[in-house]
């Protein structure tokens, strides 16, 4: 009797959730052990890069680097639209300003077969543009009216998860009225759920003496990252390649926030694992909570998946009725 009611049980969890459960495992008398892909089903990415005269061989390093970036949205069935704008505002110069879209194909859309070759070719931006650097600016430009409609018309999707990618080796020189704080509330008001927004930033560390520079710097990009609670790479970091991985697997994991459960836990038996790595239990920022009402284990907004090391959660329980 209970193999017949383990067997029905296991049915009903993957056939429900069939697109985040990679496996289901149970160990009689014991535990139930879910383990779930961190995925999010899309994923709007918008790279703002520095197009002054400095930045030729900081392009091409992101450029080459890019399908570390995009391989953990790949790997896990990520619906992932691209769009690259620039720091310039000022349209004399010629190039991509203002908040439009580089490239033919301004989004690169990862149901194409040819979705990372169009993203290498549109974060090709050159580096004529202006040296007055401007990315907060070019940021709500390009989520806004009228380039959403008129430029690059689909790229924002409502259901979305929204990362920005800053690419600079100078400070943010927008408008003085547009403050970190202004911006990040900008970003946080295109989504219900302010959760669903992030920024990282590569640019220079103020204590990194290698990475030469001879742009302004301010912390003003520094502020809104940790304002948005997300991500700095070293523009010149000898790991660039496989902190970029990182931030990759970070956009994906962080978005995974709520595990249907199918029967009723013991909930004092429940663990949460990425990795080596335990979660927190009963933090709802850093760690997990259960929602009985749900019956599902939600986890916390501000877990920083780029600092784990892993490729799918756990989250292991004893089935409360279980007799």
């Amino acid at each position: 009797m209970r193999s017949l009611i383990f067997t029905l049980f296991l049915a009903s969890f993957s056939v429900a959730q069939a697109a985040q459960i990679t496996k289901t495992t149970f160990a009689f008398p014991g535990r139930v052990e879910i383990h779930v892909q961190p995925q999010v089903s899309e994923l709007d990415v918008l790279f703002v890069i520095d197009d002054s005269g400095s930045m030729s061989e900081h392009q091409k390093n992101l450029i080459t680097n890019i399908p570390a970036l995009t391989k953990a949205a790949l790997k896990n069935g990520v619906h992932v639209h691209a769009g690259v704008t620039t720091t310039t505002m000022d349209c004399t110069y010629g190039g991509i300003c203002a908040g439009k879209f580089n490239g033919a194909n301004k989004i690169a859309d990862s149901n194409s077969p040819d979705f990372l070759t169009t993203l290498a070719t549109n974060l090709n931006v050159n580096t004529n543009g202006s040296a007055n650097e401007r990315p907060f600016d070019a940021t709500i430009a390009a989520l806004s009216e009228p380039a959403l409609s008129q430029d690059h018309p689909g790229f924002l999707r409502s259901n979305a998860h929204l990362a920005v990618v800053l690419l600079t080796d100078a400070g943010d020189q927008s408008s003085p009225h547009v403050t970190p704080e202004i911006f990040s509330n900008f970003l946080k008001a295109l989504k219900p759920n302010p959760n669903q927004v992030t920024v990282a930033a590569i640019q220079v560390l103020a204590n990194d003496k290698s990475c030469m520079t001879s742009e302004d710097q301010n912390d003003r990009i520094e502020t809104a990252v940790k304002l948005l609670n997300g991500k700095i790479i070293n523009l010149c970091a000898q790991d660039y390649g496989n902190q970029l991985g990182q931030l990759g697997a970070g956009l994906v994991g962080q978005v995974t926030q709520e595990i249907p459960l199918t029967t009723a836990p013991d909930v004092s038996s429940i663990v949460v694992t990425f990795g080596s790595t335990t979660l927190i239990a009963g933090d709802m920022h850093y760690g997990w909570v259960y929602d009985s009402v749900k019956n599902a284990v939600i986890l916390g907004s501000k877990i920083d998946w780029s600092k784990m090391s892993g490729e799918e959660l756990v989250v292991s329980f004893i089935p409360k009725n279980w007799k």
